[in-house]
């Protein structure tokens, strides 16, 4: 096969997929507060990190907003949501609750017993955004000052010879509670929102 018809036959699935990707719309869900570090001005700044999800019968979306530095970026996390409406079955999303998880399991210790540490704690957490280009992110706990500071470090990154995105989002303890009942519970509600919503218009248009 040469370019020419490689290009063609990668732009037909990237659109069928794009199509797929946006059948449904994907509602506001939560944000919560976090940090980024900017190397230019030597300080940091807020960032929000917003959640979306909607749901079709078939399969459902979580995407998480990213305030980048150059643009709003959107890591999506993709479901079949068919048949028990079960969100367990996306790896990459698994690995983001395990790592959010261990933030706070760990955010806790540190303060409880005033301990200072810096550690990964998984990689490879997404793998797409909601255009489907490649994105990589990565977890890490940080705890300071006595544990006084704790932060649950989310790398995000854009994968491409020539992507520009990239920053570290530090969570603080208290918005990493907040994200984690975000995801594990504000979102089910959203996604059971989503779907009597396409419900009620399917029976506007019998």
């Amino acid at each position: 096969m040469n370019i020419t018809l490689r290009i063609i036959f990668l732009f037909i699935i990237l659109t069928t997929f794009s199509k797929n990707l946006y059948s449904y719309t994907l509602y506001y869900v939560g944000e919560v507060e976090s940090r980024v570090y900017n190397d230019a001005w030597s300080q940091f700044f807020d960032k929000k990190i917003k959640v979306y999800a909607g749901a079709s019968k078939e399969d459902a979306t979580i995407g998480l907003s990213f305030d980048m530095s150059l643009t709003e970026f959107t890591v999506a996390y993709r479901f079949d949501y068919m048949n028990d409406k079960d969100l367990a079955k996306n790896n990459f999303f698994n690995d983001l609750i395990y790592s959010l998880n261990k933030g706070v399991e760990w955010s806790q210790i540190a303060k409880d017993n005033s301990a200072e540490t810096q550690k990964k704690i998984k990689v490879d957490l997404c793998n797409m955004t909601l255009e489907w280009e490649g994105v990589y992110c990565e977890a890490t706990f940080f705890s300071a000052n006595q544990g006084n500071q704790t932060d649950f470090i989310l790398l995000v990154k854009e994968d491409g010879e020539y992507s520009f995105n990239e920053d570290k989002f530090y969570i603080d303890f208290n918005n990493q509670k907040k994200l984690q009942d975000i995801l594990l519970n504000q979102v089910k509600d959203k996604l059971l929102y989503s779907l009597e919503q396409q419900e009620k218009s399917a029976d506007l248009f019998n």
